[in-house]
């Protein structure tokens, strides 16, 4: 029986110097987003991107910028139209305390904060990481660095959360927007969950934190020490990353971030990389980097697993448009060339796919209206030829300047203006947000020129906001007031209109 305790010992001792992290780590572990893999569209539309593309800088400053479309919200978010490109640089904060840094060259893609920072504490994540990109110096005085640790790893017996100093608790209570906030969720959380965590055989104790070789009192993070503390122990996850075996994954920097929205990430060495985000989609969409960090492979590769990096709202990208990028002839399998185009050149090339798409029945009936138009001008002709022998008892009253006349008698005159009722069609509707400038497009399918364009004109609020198609008529606020700027014929049979929403 002595014999089977003192092998049981040293089974155990054995099994913890085979544990490099901490119990921490393997609850950190459990979160790593083991179902993140390559995207295989994304890879093919930036392998089919030329070589020398021409970049434009856009920041926050100069937004929105008329020539790329791409603009940054209010919220920090980056609006970028259809089949664009954004490239920017991010040097982020450790969200890993105890994780390898990732290596330089490294393929990374995005994953949700949400997976790695508790809901019910999001919110003061979400607003520390608005207050530093603003330069808030209480930020930049409290370590930012330590404060983001303290939120990943809230509500266990990590000692770092648990070892903050009056000033950093008060900040995260100000980012909370109540007293207490922090301190009472992670006591909370910490009781609750102590029966579930194992500690690690004393590598992390209450009193002392780990990173590698590196290792300091816990106590430093209050202390003159805590700047210099947190930047060895950077350096030390640093270290254990560049020592530690690289396991790529085939094309995992190649990411899908949504329906259409790509992502191509490499790490830059330590805690920056850079990222190149395309809208291969047919829709302008908006990224939000606070949202995500960045992530080196799923995790399921033993030994894989590096620190996850922060985002913060860049404040200037740089842009290759769309149209740059259609006549390179890429991204032809996302509409990138209606997408992108001016509004002009989207409405006449919808307006010829009209008119090849017209069935016979439609061009019999044109033909019935003309010939009808032109029946309808013989009979004038003829009444004009034979007037009448009995001249006028006396003068009519001179017609409106707006009735066509004709050179006889106003008699005449009034049997041709009795034209049949004008009758449009609407084609197509395209409308830009940020300018509140819209096109429509609408084919005269009978009626004059002339008549139509009255008639478009006390109608215009009608044909876009029932007749146009919902999809573009939904983005005009329905309590806007269309301004019609210029009406004109494109063609025989089409109008083009333009408008502004007020």
């Amino acid at each position: 029986m002595m014999h089977y305790a003192i092998f049981r010992m040293f089974a155990v001792a054995i099994a913890v110097s085979a544990m490099p992290l901490s119990a921490l780590a393997r609850r950190v572990g459990d979160d790593y987003s083991c179902d993140v893999g390559p995207s295989a569209a994304a890879r093919e539309c930036f392998s089919a991107l030329p070589r020398n593309l021409e970049f434009k800088k856009v920041t926050w400053r100069n937004s929105p910028d008329d020539d790329t479309g791409v603009y940054f919200t209010e919220d920090g978010g980056i609006s970028i139209p259809p089949g664009a490109m954004i490239v920017f640089r991010n040097a982020g904060r450790c969200m890993d305390p105890h994780l390898p840094a990732p290596r330089r060259g490294e393929p990374m893609q995005f994953v949700d904060v949400g997976r790695l920072v508790p809901d019910k504490i999001r919110n003061i994540y979400d607003r520390l990481i608005e207050r530093s990109a603003q330069g808030d110096s209480k930020v930049a005085k409290n370590n930012l660095q330590h404060l983001v640790w303290a939120l990943r790893v809230a509500g266990t017996d990590d000692p770092i959360a648990s070892n903050l100093t009056d000033s950093q608790i008060e900040l995260l209570d100000e980012c909370a927007g109540r007293r207490g906030a922090f301190m009472k969720y992670h006591e909370r959380e910490k009781a609750r969950n102590a029966k579930k965590q194992r500690r690690d055989g004393g590598e992390n104790s209450a009193d002392r934190i780990s990173a590698g070789g590196f290792s300091y009192d816990a106590s430093d993070l209050r202390g003159t020490n805590a700047v210099r503390r947190i930047e060895s122990h950077i350096a030390a996850l640093t270290e254990m990353g560049e020592k530690s075996k690289e396991t790529t994954v085939s094309d995992f920097r190649y990411g899908e971030i949504e329906d259409g929205l790509y992502s191509d990430i490499t790490c830059d060495g330590g805690l920056s990389f850079t990222a190149r985000i395309l809208n291969a989609s047919g829709q302008r969409r908006e990224f939000r980097a606070t949202d995500f960090a960045a992530q080196v492979g799923n995790g399921g590769v033993a030994g894989s697993r590096r620190q996850r990096v922060t985002m913060s709202a860049p404040d200037e990208v740089m842009v290759v448009t769309g149209a740059m990028l259609e006549e390179a002839g890429v991204g032809r399998d996302v509409t990138v060339a209606e997408a992108e185009g001016t509004a002009r050149q989207r409405i006449r090339r919808r307006s010829l796919s009209e008119r090849k798409e017209r069935t016979a029945e439609e061009r019999s009936r044109k033909e019935k209206v003309r010939e009808k138009k032109r029946k309808t001008r013989t009979d004038i002709s003829t009444t004009i030829e034979e007037p009448s022998p009995v001249p006028p008892v006396e003068p009519v009253p001179p017609i409106p300047p707006d009735t066509d006349s004709d050179t006889v008698t106003n008699e005449i005159a009034r049997t041709v203006v009795a034209t049949e009722p004008v009758s449009v069609r609407v084609i197509a509707l395209e409308y830009d947000d940020a300018s509140g400038k819209g096109m429509l497009t609408v084919e005269i399918v009978s009626s004059t020129f002339k008549e139509s364009n009255k008639y478009i004109r006390r109608n215009i609020d009608r044909l876009v906001r029932r007749e146009s198609p919902a999809e573009a008529s939904s983005r005009i606020p329905p309590d806007a007031k269309l301004e019609i700027e210029t009406i004109t014929i494109n063609g025989s049979d089409f109008c083009e209109v333009r408008f502004l929403a007020k």
